[in-house]
């Protein structure tokens, strides 16, 4: 497979500026990358290594590899041990699987965690799921990129090329 990666300009970093921010980003020593993927997926790395963010249709999210980086940046949700199986299957969050959740207002992205504190999964919260998680039954989020997904396995070969 080939894919077309090129750095991007100061002006296209900016978009990225808060997310970067977070990082510590050096815009003098530091460089973004976009990979293209395929026409509705783009992955954004550091000094063309380490795969920060992807981009799928339209909407940005920190990568599985790169998503402690962004410890307290985004929502995060503990599951239980029933339910890890499931999301590194591919399935998406559900309430009963859910220790706890730290919601933030910045975005309506959610970074699945297992009770260690190992991320497995990022997702995006679907619109009801405030009533979801006060019924205790129903879906939270939507699984977007998991540990071990194609995404993952594709990043990580480029990140450790």
């Amino acid at each position: 497979m080939h894919f077309i990666s090129f750095k991007l300009s100061k002006q296209e970093t900016d978009k990225f500026k808060i997310l970067l921010d977070h990082l510590g980003f050096d815009k003098k020593k530091d460089e973004l990358w976009v990979l293209k993927i395929d026409k509705h997926l783009k992955a954004y790395l550091l000094n063309n290594k380490l795969p920060l963010l992807f981009e799928k249709d339209n909407c940005i999210f920190p990568t599985v590899i790169a998503a402690k980086m962004f410890e307290g940046y985004y929502s995060e949700a503990v599951v239980d041990q029933g339910a890890k199986p499931h999301i590194l299957n591919g399935a998406d969050l559900m309430a009963p699987g859910i220790l706890s959740i730290d919601l933030k207002d910045s975005s309506n992205i959610v970074v699945i965690k297992s009770e260690d504190g190992a991320v497995l999964a990022v997702g995006r919260l679907v619109e009801d799921f405030i009533d979801s998680l006060n019924r205790k039954h129903g879906k939270v989020a939507e699984n977007i990129h998991y540990l071990n997904d194609k995404l993952y396995r594709l990043l990580a070969l480029r990140r450790d090329s």
